[in-house]
């Protein structure tokens, strides 16, 4: 997405190209095997970009536009985000979770939450 002001370009095309370069390292550092060290060992790692998928949806969750990632590994199905589906209302998580915040004072649940 170009706008007019060029650094703002600049930036996004320096972003892009850092997604491009982390897609790169995610599939040159994944590998199945129990001998060599590697980052992605585990066929779900291998396959979920986790790194630069949540790169995506924090700007995503921030109301920033993400760039294009022309890259096979966000092609499948699980390289891509999906929608946000929300929690459903659970009163058994309501309960625990008030049992839990009564144990502590008021302020530190504010810090909790902050």
């Amino acid at each position: 997405m170009k706008r007019s002001c060029p650094e703002y370009n600049t930036l996004c095309a320096a972003l892009e190209e850092a997604l491009l370069t982390a897609c790169d390292a995610h599939m040159k550092y994944s590998k199945c095997t129990q001998v060599d060290l590697v980052e992605f060992d585990l066929p779900s790692d291998i396959l979920y970009p986790v790194e630069i998928l949540a790169v995506l949806r924090l700007r995503e969750t921030r109301g920033l536009t993400n760039p294009e990632i022309d890259h096979p590994l966000l092609k499948t199905p699980v390289g891509r985000l999906h929608d946000i589906n929300p929690v459903p209302h659970q009163e058994v998580m309501d309960k625990a979770v008030a049992n839990f915040l009564s144990a502590f004072s008021p302020a530190v649940v504010e810090q909790l939450f902050l």
